[in-house]
């Protein structure tokens, strides 16, 4: 859907841009996809499995890759200065990455609240999800009214009676090996995936290592370190904003990310040599978080840079092509990162510990 995506973008022909009108087209599938998850009705099994598979499909394939993808190219879209570019692109990175730091908190204490007042955990859910809907629509609004698409409007030209047509685009394939060819837009490429393949083993190894370094039930002791492990890592990125912005701003955004990874490095080696001690592994996560920053705030801000570069070298625009393999590739660094943790289970020979927390383990996580 990435791919198919990535052509309906570049053939859109609309006043309103190539971008803002699938901000407001994919509100309808979103929402009723989200119900559709958490409103799954009485019938046998089979029929509820097929139910979840076409929302959960409806909600990720089509409604989310409509608004995602016209999201990441926005900044990319907004303007050829770099500077005012990059700083829409941190801006956007910024209050997403806030926001799901502070809903990935705050929601298990909504829905607690929200299940106890209606009744029961699956109309809690629903509930909790129908809020959360209502909150979105208002802002989407909000996002399509106030983003502009410069670059599309400078290529766009005036035919017959004032009328604005714009530039065709070059089909998927050219502008693909368009891409291949710069050496730039490899390299972000490459950098993408790279992070989000180690960022998604880290994610599915939290659940292990929670289980593994706290005493007590698997199912409540370990829930709530790993809860605590996400507070830890995403508490720094509201009073450690105003560090890092400045430190971009007088550095560089290509320094900063250097500078971030050996703080996310050094971060990972105090939790991995303080296995089974609660606050070193704290620590190092606090720190890990603290790098993790400078990546995610910058990183995306180079995708402009790279669509440029390619055009500049090549003499395509390839707006399309980035955003699908942007997307692709955070899709298949999750898969990937997944199957390797999973590979190294099998390698290990682990098996969950009889307590959680005791010396006697029948295998090893590292």
């Amino acid at each position: 859907t990435n791919v198919l995506m990535a052509k309906v973008l570049d053939n859109t022909k609309c006043r309103q841009g190539k971008l803002r009108p699938w901000f407001i087209l994919s509100l309808p599938i979103t929402v009723a996809s989200i119900i559709m998850m958490f409103a799954i009705p009485d019938m046998g099994a089979k029929a509820q499995a097929v139910w979840v598979v076409i929302s959960y499909n409806l909600f990720y394939s089509v409604g989310y890759t409509m608004w995602y993808m016209a999201y990441e190219l926005s900044a990319a879209l907004s303007t050829r200065n770099v500077k005012q570019r990059s700083g829409n692109s941190i801006a956007g990175q910024v209050t997403k990455n806030i926001g799901t730091g502070i809903i990935s908190i705050l929601f298990p204490t909504i829905l607690s609240v929200i299940s106890h007042s209606v009744g029961g955990d699956k109309q809690g859910y629903l509930v909790s999800l129908a809020v959360m809907c209502a909150i979105a629509v208002p802002l989407t609004f909000i996002q399509y009214f106030y983003t502009r698409e410069r670059i599309t409007e400078e290529r766009r030209v005036t035919e017959g009676e004032g009328e604005l047509v714009q530039v065709k685009e070059a089909s998927f394939g050219t502008q693909l090996k368009a891409c291949l060819k710069d050496k730039y837009w490899v390299m972000f490429i490459i950098l993408i995936f790279v992070y989000q393949v180690l960022n998604a083993l880290k994610s599915v190894s939290q659940i292990y290592y929670a289980g593994w370094v706290v005493a007590g039930n698997a199912y409540g002791e370990a829930a709530a370190i790993q809860a605590r492990f996400t507070m830890i890592a995403m508490a720094p990125m509201g009073p450690m904003l105003f560090v890092v912005l400045p430190l971009i701003k007088k550095f560089g955004r290509t320094k900063m990310i250097i500078l971030g990874s050996a703080i996310a490095f050094v971060g990972a080696l105090i939790a991995f040599f303080g296995a089974g001690s609660t606050m070193p592994v704290y620590a190092g996560t606090g720190l890990g978080g603290v790098g993790a920053m400078f990546y995610v705030y910058t990183m995306m801000s180079f995708t402009g840079d790279a669509i440029d570069h390619v055009e500049y070298s090549q003499h395509v625009r390839v707006e399309g092509v980035t955003a699908a393999l942007v997307g692709f590739m955070h899709s298949l660094a999750n898969g990937i990162g997944q199957g390797l943790f999973n590979l190294g289970l099998m390698m290990s020979k682990y098996t969950t510990p009889e307590m959680i927390g005791t010396v006697e383990k029948k295998g090893k996580l590292i």
